[in-house]
C-alpha cells in the first residue's frame, strides 16, 4: 500500500491502526513503513521526499529556524497537531517538486 492510500485510510479510522491517535504513534509507524519500503525497494518518489523533506517544509511554512528536529516534535506543539498534520501532508504533497524547498539562488 502506497503512502498516500495508507495515510488516508488512517485519517479516517486511526483506531483500527493506533491504540491512541498521537503523532508519537503515527511517526513510529511511519518511519517503520518507510524503511521497509526502502529495504524492499518498492519506495516511490513522494515517499522518499516526505521522509527527507517534509520537515524543511514544516519549518519554512511556520518561518522556523532551522533544525527543529522532526515533524512530529514541532507539530506537537500545536492545538490539533493530529489534523494539522493531514493538511499539512496535503498541502505538501501539492508541490511540485519538494526537493526544491529551502533552495535558495
Amino acid at each position: 500500500m502506497e503512502l498516500d492510500k495508507l495515510l488516508k485510510m488512517i485519517e479516517k479510522r486511526p483506531n483500527m491502526v493506533f491504540r491512541e491517535k498521537t503523532l508519537i504513534h503515527l511517526k513510529i509507524f511511519l518511519d517503520g513503513y518507510l524503511f521497509c519500503r526502502i529495504e524492499d525497494g518498492n519506495i516511490q518518489a513522494y515517499e522518499e521526499d516526505f521522509k527527507y523533506y517534509f520537515s524543511m517544509f514544516i519549518e519554512e511554512k511556520f518561518e522556523e529556524e532551522r533544525a527543529i528536529g522532526s515533524w512530529d516534535v514541532y507539530l506537537m506543539t500545536k492545538d490539533d497537531s493530529w489534523n494539522l498534520f493531514f493538511k499539512l501532508y496535503d498541502e505538501f504533497r501539492s508541490i511540485d517538486n519538494p526537493r526544491l524547498i529551502g533552495y535558495v539562488e
